[in-house]
């Protein structure tokens, strides 16, 4: 998968659940174009560092402690500009945060999974 194609699906999956929480979930008195920029630019500033973390830098570590590290930094820097950038709590920042981090990293697996398949196949049939 590529870092562009990563971006889309964090972008695709990500902005949805902090849309979800914060207003359904949480209620919080920001307006949804606002909350989904904030949500987009938390994966915008987070996707350029942990993604070389993950894929160049640990590419030796096992997935576990690559998926550890590099979500485990995102959820803690993207609590904290949801925490600074939203009327949300701490606590709800990296709610917000975590759940929208586990589901994107979740279905991305499943979807570069099928990508790299798909792949194989279509090159197989091509070749």
């Amino acid at each position: 998968m590529t870092q562009l194609l990563a971006l889309a699906i964090t972008l695709a999956l990500e902005v949805p659940v902090a849309l979800l929480l914060g207003k359904r979930v949480f209620s919080l008195p920001i307006s949804a174009w606002r909350l989904a920029a904030v949500a987009a630019a938390t994966s915008l500033i987070t996707h350029p560092v942990v993604w070389p973390l993950m894929t160049m830098w640990m590419a030796r570590a096992p997935l576990w402690q690559r998926a550890l590290v590099g979500e485990g930094l995102a959820v803690a820097i993207e609590a904290l500009i949801y925490w600074k950038a939203v009327p949300m709590t701490g606590r709800q920042g990296f709610l917000t945060s975590f759940c929208a981090n586990a589901f994107s990293y979740g279905l991305g697996l499943v979807i570069g999974t099928r990508i790299y398949v798909w792949a194989n196949v279509l090159r197989g049939w091509l070749s």
